[in-house]
């Protein structure tokens, strides 16, 4: 039912996603820079005679079984993972199958249980090795997928993760970790890396601090297009509710179907428009924030070109 209310309560909010877009898009650049500093200042300390590892080790008790119960339903380990690993870490996704009316099968997907295997004497440089480590070491190595139809509808898929035995991993220095977990860093510190040298380590340190940085930067940029989209979309918000509502009016609901594909042209434009603004100003608002003497050159350039021209034209 259409409700007037709900209309401009919409056209409020996409007026404030428009307002608060031109401002998002400096946050995000202002914070991308900030990131990739932080990943200049990690590089330079992970090169330097202060960063300090001990290659060696992890050894454990080989699993040999390990089932996942779920539904009731025992799953066991792949036959590739058999007696190869020390340690295994697992996550899954469930997919249930429904059909409609009509005979048309829908699948949604959700996430399933996820865990690890008990963890028994696992040691490095005779140390016991702490879960969290264990854990940050056992996702960076997928070692198998397995696909189980549980009933006739659910399906569940696990990725299954692991440390081979003997697994050569490098023991981070503990006045490292204290240097690497301050906040001009700002990463995620754990006690051990894999790789047989300091540079193997630093370089998995670098590798992981440039993901993050290259997953916040891409989400920042797509949440300004929505907000930009979002917020034009929104400003027809009592056209499109009226139209949706009329459009069931038995007898005259064909007469707004026009209206409606009016609508849908309106959407596909603010798509348009919204892609074509933000590439445009992020590109703008990036050089401003990171070359702002050529940036203040080009505008001053671009000004001074448009005053000549309407000098000129008159």
């Amino acid at each position: 039912m259409y409700n007037p209310v709900n209309s401009i309560v919409a056209i409020i909010f996409g007026v404030l996603m428009i307002i608060a877009w031109l401002p998002t898009i400096f946050l995000t650049e202002i914070n991308n820079k900030g990131n990739r500093l932080e990943l200049n200042k990690l590089k330079q300390y992970l090169k330097s005679s202060d960063f300090k590892v001990t290659p060696t080790t992890i050894t454990g008790t080989i699993i040999s079984r390990y089932d996942i119960t779920y539904n009731s339903t025992s799953i066991k380990l792949p036959d590739d993972v058999i007696n190869k690993y020390i340690f295994l870490y697992y996550t899954s996704i469930v997919e249930t199958t429904t059909r409609d009316k009509d005979g048309k099968n829908t699948t949604k997907t959700d996430s399933g249980p996820n865990g690890t295997t008990e963890i028994t004497e696992i040691t490095a440089n005779g140390n016991r090795v702490d879960k969290k480590d264990l854990e940050y070491l056992a996702r960076q190595k997928q070692i198998a997928t397995k696909e189980m139809q549980i009933t006739d509808t659910i399906k569940i898929i696990i990725s299954y993760y692991g440390i081979e035995n003997n697994a050569k991993v490098c023991e981070l220095n503990s006045v490292s970790i204290t240097e690497l977990s301050k906040e001009e860093y700002d990463i995620e510190v754990y006690g051990y890396e894999y790789g047989e040298t300091k540079d193997q380590a630093a370089q998995s340190i670098i590798e992981n601090k440039d993901a993050s940085n290259f997953v916040w930067k891409w989400l920042g940029r797509l949440g300004t297009f929505i907000l930009l989209c979002g917020g034009l979309m929104a400003l027809i918000a009592p056209i499109r509710d009226a139209v949706n509502a009329g459009i069931t009016i038995p007898g005259i609901g064909f007469l707004f179907t026009p209206i409606k594909w009016l609508v849908g042209l309106y959407d596909v434009a603010s798509f348009i428009i919204a892609i074509i603004l933000t590439v445009l100003m992020t590109i703008f608002v990036y050089t401003l924030v990171n070359y702002p003497i050529i940036s203040m050159a080009l505008g001053g350039m671009i000004v001074g070109l448009t005053l000549y021209l309407k000098r000129h034209n008159a």
